[in-house]
């Protein structure tokens, strides 16, 4: 009995040892028939053929699409990887590069701002940097574009615009009207459009809002305060105007002038 179970000992350690020869030896096999998937990214679709078939492997193409870098008929990707070891006859599947996908930047100057947008997304392109400067076009009119109507660039790319914020308001530098009457301030503010609005009794103005060097809006409002000229200014006698104080001289009446602070 004992010589038995040596025997059946002895059998299995050699049946064991076969199984383990047989699989290193189908290992080795298998391994011998597979081959490292070459790099074709960014080579020639002619090219990459041969390689892959130099590599006995089979190439089959699984798409084609545009590319901003990749140049048309050049591989954009592979998959199995590059490196990764296959069976020979594989299928090795890649995408194609249609090449960039280019449009024709449209006339947007001139145009609303808004609706510029709507062109530029119909052309497939995107709105890149803005500014808005004043000037004598419309408001919100596009003034420049960069890159100019008819260049042509690759999709998506972004086009700035320069738009106008309208003319400037024009203004003045308020004149210093203390001292003088009201018929004189009427006329120191008459050329800028402007309008006097005084309150209180006296010769000449001994107060004014806003004070002189202050930037006014043309027509834009002053208001004053009559007093005792300041010692030492008589003020120059003045022979009546007709209707100095009256509409279009620049001068209001206090029955409309809302009263200086103190």
């Amino acid at each position: 009995m004992k010589k038995f179970f040596q025997i059946m000992l002895a059998a299995l350690v050699f049946f064991g040892l076969a199984m383990v020869s047989a699989f290193i030896t189908m290992k080795a096999v298998t391994w011998s028939r597979t081959v490292a998937v070459p790099d074709v990214r960014d080579m020639s679709l002619p090219v990459a053929i041969n390689l892959i078939r130099n590599a006995g492997l089979n190439i089959k193409v699984e798409r084609e699409e545009h590319h901003p870098t990749v140049p048309q008929n050049y591989i954009v990707g592979q998959n199995p990887a590059p490196g990764e070891r296959v069976k020979s006859g594989r299928d090795v599947m890649v995408v194609v590069s249609l090449g960039s996908q280019e449009v024709t930047v449209p006339q947007v100057t001139g145009e609303v701002f808004r609706l510029a947008q709507v062109t530029l997304r119909q052309a497939g392109l995107n709105l890149g940097e803005t500014a808005r400067v004043s000037s004598p076009s419309p408001v919100d009119s596009v003034i420049l574009q960069s890159p100019t109507q008819g260049t042509v660039v690759q999709k998506d790319s972004a086009v700035d615009m320069l738009v106008s914020g309208g003319r400037e308001a024009v203004r003045y530098v308020t004149p210093d009207l203390r001292g003088m009457t009201l018929p004189q301030a009427g006329d120191a503010v008459r050329p800028m459009g402007g309008k006097v609005l005084y309150s209180g009794k006296g010769a000449v103005i001994a107060y004014q809002q806003p004070k002189a060097g202050f930037r006014l809006p043309a027509n834009g409002q002053i208001i004053v305060a009559l007093g005792a000229p300041r010692p030492g200014k008589v003020p120059a006698p003045q022979k009546p105007t007709p209707g100095s104080q009256g509409p279009g001289t620049g001068v209001q009446g206090p029955e409309t002038t809302p009263q200086i602070p103190n």
